[in-house]
């Protein structure tokens, strides 16, 4: 049922509330020939995608913007682009969506194992579907700074 109809309302958390809630890790959750499914046809990807950054001349011209792309978009699209960490969000490849690919057989997955660890309550009744899927690459220089 849509939210405001009866259903269930729309989470509508600060960041705060959210950070305080308890992070489930699920250790094993993929087999290691789906890791390496997802790294070869992010690899893929990768090489079939815009050329990095460079020191000298930027990935996205943050200036220079379609009226339909924003801002924010543009800048994180160009911080992905760097060489030092690179950032391909695989749900947005079109050609990915084909069940032949194996990723939508993923997202289920996750789907079900988020549903399964569910501690809160809060994805019973709700459409839930993975929001972002995405494809890190890392060179000297570009590691995540927080471990966990």
């Amino acid at each position: 049922r849509a939210a405001g109809a009866g259903g269930p309302q729309p989470l509508r958390w600060t960041r705060p509330e959210a950070e305080m809630t308890r992070t489930v890790i699920i250790e094993g959750l993929l087999s290691e020939e789906e890791i390496g499914m997802v790294c070869r046809l992010g690899a893929e990807a990768l090489a079939a995608a815009a050329p990095s950054a460079t020191d000298e001349e930027p990935a996205v011209a943050l200036f220079d913007l379609p009226d339909e792309t924003s801002f924010h978009a543009a800048a994180e699209d160009a911080l992905h682009s760097l060489k030092a960490h690179r950032v391909l969000h695989l749900h947005g490849i079109p050609d990915l969506a084909d069940e032949e690919t194996g990723l939508p057989g993923i997202e289920r997955k996750l789907v079900a194992a988020m549903r399964a660890h569910d501690g809160w309550g809060l994805l019973a009744h709700r459409e839930v579907q993975v929001r972002s899927f995405e494809y890190h690459v890392y060179a000297d220089g570009g590691s995540v700074l927080d471990p966990m």
